[in-house]
Parts: structure tokens; C-alpha cells; sequence
């Protein structure tokens, strides 16, 4: 969905893929565990800065042997981990 203000353009965002790579085995997971809410600032358009409202999710990683229990899906091309911006704002950072 989009919401619109006068200065601020919002897009909600779910990601669709069925499984996510668990990032210390590499295994798939479809197991979901949770949902969290994640902020990305974009490009502005025009005069209005642009916000990606993005609900992640958390995962089970199926192997025993993994060290990691949980992890979040990634936003390969989108965003960083952790980032709170999109790769697309970051770089424009990096060239100013």
C-alpha cells in the first residue's frame, strides 16, 4: 500500500519469496518464527522523501547443527542487513 503527505511518500512492502537462505549454513528455510517491522529511507521524489515500511520475517533455521537458531530474511539488492536506508540511497551517499 502507499500513504501520501504533502512531504512524505510511504510504501508497505511484504517480501513474497516461499523460503529464505539461512546466512551461516546456507540452508533454505520455510519455517517461519515471527514478522518484524523494518524502515528503509529511499531516493526522494520531487520535494518528498520516500519511506519503505517493510515486514520481514524471522526464520528457523532447519539444521541442527547450525549456530543460528533464528534469522531474518534478507533484502538482497533492496537493502543492507541492518541498513536503514536502501542500497540506492546509500550509494548516492558514498558519491556526495
Amino acid at each position: 500500500s502507499v500513504t501520501t503527505t504533502a512531504e512524505m511518500i510511504a510504501i508497505a512492502v511484504t517480501p513474497s519469496a516461499a523460503t529464505a537462505p539461512c546466512p551461516a549454513c546456507g540452508r533454505r528455510s520455510d519455517r517461519v518464527h515471527a514478522r518484524y517491522r523494518r524502515t528503509l529511507a529511499d531516493l526522494a521524489v520531487g520535494a518528498r522523501r520516500v519511506v519503505l515500511v517493510v515486514t520481514a520475517r524471522k526464520f528457523r533455521c532447519p539444521h541442527a547443527g547450525c549456530p543460528r537458531r533464528l534469522f531474518c530474511e534478507r533484502l538482497t539488492g533492496a537493502a543492507d542487513a541492518h541498513a536503514q536506508t536502501t542500497t540506492r540511497l546509500a550509494h548516492l551517499h558514498r558519491l556526495l
